[in-house]
């Protein structure tokens, strides 16, 4: 009798051990401490706010007649600061205006100068400039306030004078004066009769030291 025989292998649970093994490899993760340390700066790169910009005025304005600054960006309350440019520097020309909530502002030009610009600050003290603009006269000055300038420096006569210089030194004093002149005149005097010492006794020594030389 023939015996069949399957050519089909026989499958077994054996695993292979020829060949080298190759360790299963991972795909790099983003640990939570790591992401964490990116959370500051994410936060401030969205979080923070966008740069102020102002509009340009109109090149000359007219006095006494209101224009209103606009501008974008920055974080309320704002200031705004009528200022003088002065090269890379401007000073300020006016007392500026604070807490201003919106992101405009109303001005009444009551002042008159050559070149001016208008200088906007937010709370975060970020701050941005205006173009330069004049503010040339109008048919009207009721706006333009006068103020006297009083000068508060204390003229000659109301000085007041102490009691010691209207009537002089005082005994005493004029006696400390006295001896403090005199002692200096007595250390002077010491201090003279020591080197006129010092000097004689060196010529003495000199003058021995040639007698004894043979």
């Amino acid at each position: 009798m023939l015996t069949m025989i399957s050519s089909k292998p026989e499958p077994t649970n054996r695993r292979s051990t020829g060949g080298p093994r190759h360790p299963q490899r991972r795909l790099p993760t983003l640990s939570t401490s790591a992401s964490l340390m990116f959370l500051p700066f994410i936060s401030f790169v969205f979080c923070q706010e966008p740069p102020i910009i102002v509009s340009p005025p109109p090149t000359s304005l007219t006095l006494c007649r209101p224009y209103t600054f606009t501008w974008t960006g920055g974080a309320p309350p704002y200031t705004l600061s009528l200022r003088i440019p002065l090269g890379q520097l401007d000073l300020p020309a006016a007392l500026p205006f604070t807490n201003i909530s919106a992101q405009r502002f109303t001005w009444m030009p009551d002042l008159i100068e050559t070149e001016l610009l208008a200088r906007v600050f937010d709370s975060k003290s970020a701050n941005a400039t205006s173009t330069v603009f004049t503010v040339a006269a109008g048919d009207t000055v009721s706006c333009v306030k006068s103020t006297p300038v009083v000068d508060t420096a204390p003229s000659a006569s109301t000085i007041p004078v102490s009691g010691a210089a209207r009537q002089g030194l005082s005994p005493e004093a004029l006696l400390g004066l006295v001896a403090g002149a005199v002692g200096l005149l007595l250390i002077v005097t010491a201090v003279l009769y020591w080197l006129w010492m010092h000097a004689r006794d060196r010529r003495r020594g000199f003058s021995r030291a040639s007698k004894t030389t043979p």
